[in-house]
């Protein structure tokens, strides 16, 4: 059966490009691409046509991206989301990911960052299939998801009923895998098999929620500890590195939520502890102390990153990991609020958005370093800003194009050794001053040097090709032809005509 793809997007132009960068991206695969120009046509063609992916923008007449996302989960409507966006909006990004939005891309959106993007959901949807093939997706299952996750009442007795016989007492655990050792649905099965073999369809409920993440509802008894145990030796065996937060022991079926929540709570305090095994009752006992970071500090920080002073910045640093570090260890919950409170910062003086999550930190230590880093990254563009100004670095740009263009030329070679900056802040720069891509700009120097040299020189096409930057002949002349309507030996032959 054909997949299909909608794009919601207001302006005609950047619809018609992202389909055709799509069609360009999917060539060998069977997709279908729909269209619609805001949120409530957008709406429309989902209930009707059930697309499998959306790539919406975010700011758009009539309904926005956001009021979109809120009509989707109001109507349970379940199609994968992408945002796609020219703002590299905090707040936005925030909300649209309260809302269950798959990903968030950043405009120009790069055919590679385009093609894995797509990959990942495809990805995601064939593992959900395997799930429910391997699974059947039975009704406790679904009922347990439920508990966790709708904010709806659940009056579903049969299951209530089912779970009560099955796990008169339970704890929820919460599997968090190293982002690039996923494990495979059956695999887990396999190891929570081995260790309760008697009840291998009784003893646990297993729920994907990422890649990255799972749910295991398991009975609670005197062997659940083996168990847990028993995991993640299994995963240390096959060299997959993962940690697991267990909740307390919970009775009854109105607490799976708060068992939930206890486990993901739990799997917070993975940077504190060389234990993969994190039981709440336990860390969140040794955890006591809140902590957030003061307004004065904060101002210091903002001003030492904004001036690109990165002594100054650093030893403020300094600073705030000593808080940190110093005393009883702070809550899981505020080293997530301190996260979100330095991603903001970042994004006020940068422009760039960063997502940083405790789960992706080994240790304290390792936060501080990348922190150290972005300081590092941040007061260089500050510099940069303050030294050159943003006129200066574009035509900074636009003249390495005119005089490289025969080399490999890249904005990430150019943010990396000529201006040390974060390419994405200097793509989104160069884009926001000039109205166009510069992957775009200087493909139009390479063509008008190509034109000047089939016009005035004998040099070959092939030739040519290589003095443009083209290595690949074939490639130089049909984007030749897409950008003049002819081939470079016709516009040669038309141009000498004309002289003669």
């Amino acid at each position: 059966m054909m997949r299909k793809i909608l794009i919601i997007e207001d302006e005609i132009y950047a619809r018609k490009s992202m389909k055709k960068q799509l069609e360009e991206c999917l060539e060998s695969q069977e997709y279908k691409i729909l269209e619609a120009i805001n949120g409530k046509q957008g709406i429309d063609v989902i209930q009707q046509e059930k697309p499998d992916i959306v790539f919406t923008d975010i700011r758009m007449p009539v309904m926005d991206g956001l009021e979109l996302l809120k009509q989707m989960r109001k109507q349970e409507l379940k199609t994968k989301v992408v945002i796609v966006s020219a703002y590299a909006d905090f707040e936005y990004a925030k909300s649209a990911m309260r809302f269950g939005v798959q990903e968030y891309l950043l405009k120009p959106v790069e055919d590679k960052e385009l093609r894995e993007c797509i990959g990942r959901l495809e990805n995601e949807e064939q593992q959900k299939e395997e799930k429910e093939v391997r699974t059947g997706e039975d009704s406790l299952t679904r009922y347990i998801y439920e508990r966790i996750f709708s904010d709806k009442d659940i009056e579903d007795f049969v299951n209530r009923n089912i779970f009560r016989r099955i796990f008169r007492q339970f704890q929820v655990m919460v599997l968090y895998c190293e982002k690039g050792q996923e494990i495979e649905t059956g695999q887990l099965y396999e190891w929570l098999s081995q260790s309760d073999e008697e009840n291998l369809f009784t003893g646990f409920r297993l729920l994907k929620i990422q890649n990255y993440k799972y749910i295991i509802v398991m009975c609670a008894d005197c062997q659940t500890g083996f168990r847990q145990r028993n995991l993640i030796k299994s995963m240390e065996k096959a060299g997959k590195l993962g940690w697991c937060g267990v909740s307390e022991i919970c009775t009854e079926e109105v607490e799976i939520k708060k068992a939930y929540e206890q486990a993901e709570s739990a799997l917070e305090y993975k940077v504190f502890y060389k234990d993969k095994l994190l039981l709440f009752e336990i860390v969140s006992q040794n955890s006591k102390r809140n902590y957030c970071m003061g307004e004065v500090q904060k101002e210091r920080y903002k001003i030492a990153l904004e001036k690109g002073n990165l002594e100054k910045a650093c030893s403020i640093l300094n600073e705030i990991f000593k808080d940190i570090e110093n005393g009883e260890r702070i809550t899981g919950k505020s080293l997530e609020v301190f996260l979100t409170q330095i991603s903001l910062i970042y994004h006020q003086v940068s422009g760039i958005l960063y997502h940083f999550q405790v789960l992706d930190f080994y240790s304290i230590k390792e936060i501080h370093r990348e922190m150290e880093e972005k300081t590092k990254e941040i007061c260089c563009i500050s510099r940069k800003k303050k030294v050159g100004g943003t006129d200066e670095i574009i035509q900074s740009m636009k003249n390495y194009a005119k005089e490289n263009c025969s080399g490999d030329v890249t904005v990430k070679l150019l943010a990396e050794k000529v201006f040390f900056m974060n390419p994405a802040y200097l793509s989104h720069l160069f884009k926001e001053k000039t109205g166009e891509s510069y992957s775009v700009y200087l493909k139009q120097i390479r063509l008008k040097k190509a034109k000047e040299l089939l016009q005035k020189s004998t040099c070959s096409v092939t030739e040519v090709a290589l003095i443009t930057g083209y290595n690949d002949t074939s490639q130089f002349i049909r984007i030749f032809k897409q950008e003049t309507g002819m081939t470079p030996k016709k516009y040669r032959n038309e141009k000498q005509r004309g002289e003669g």
